[in-house]
């Protein structure tokens, strides 16, 4: 999930449904977010991975790895909706934000709870496949990305938020 949401994320600057919905027109008259916006959008979800980071070692110490990643995501399924459904540059920075909350969680604790597990002979299959899933994800999100490309109306803009 966290590799198929960075490159989706990292892309919607540019979508053009993206753009239609939250950018306004510059002095050459095209449809533009401004920098401040930009780079607050590109970090959000930074922000929130790294308070999820933080988090999920106090809370996996206290309620153990299979508690913390239900936690991560039950907040993930809640907060893809601010995302989903915001009307603004605010609101989806917002969803950014706390969407990296989970997303933190998922770094920390899927290859920890992999090698916990599993017998040894099977911890380096696991762990290298966490990794690779990662990648499957970014592979994936581009190819939403570049089908949903001509789509310039609300769900063009809503088939790859509802993913995300």
């Amino acid at each position: 999930m966290e590799g198929y949401d960075t490159v989706l994320i990292g892309s919607f600057l540019a979508f053009p449904s993206f753009l239609n919905s939250f950018a306004n027109l510059n002095d050459g008259g095209t449809l533009e977010i401004s920098a401040p916006w930009q780079a607050a959008l590109g970090n959000g979800a930074y922000i929130g991975e790294i308070l999820g980071l933080q988090a999920t070692g106090w809370i996996c110490d206290k309620y153990g790895n299979r508690v913390t990643m239900g936690i991560a995501t039950t907040l993930m399924i809640g907060f893809i909706f601010i995302s989903f459904f915001g009307q603004s540059l605010g609101a989806q920075l917002a969803g950014q934000i706390l969407c990296g909350i989970p997303w933190g969680a998922y770094q920390t604790i899927t290859t920890v709870y992999a090698s916990e597990v599993l017998p040894p002979s099977l911890r380096g299959y696991l762990t290298s496949y966490v990794n690779l899933c990662w990648v499957i994800g970014q592979f994936i999100a581009s190819g939403v990305l570049v089908g949903f490309t001509e789509r310039t109306d609300m769900w063009g803009e809503c088939c790859t938020t509802i993913w995300a």
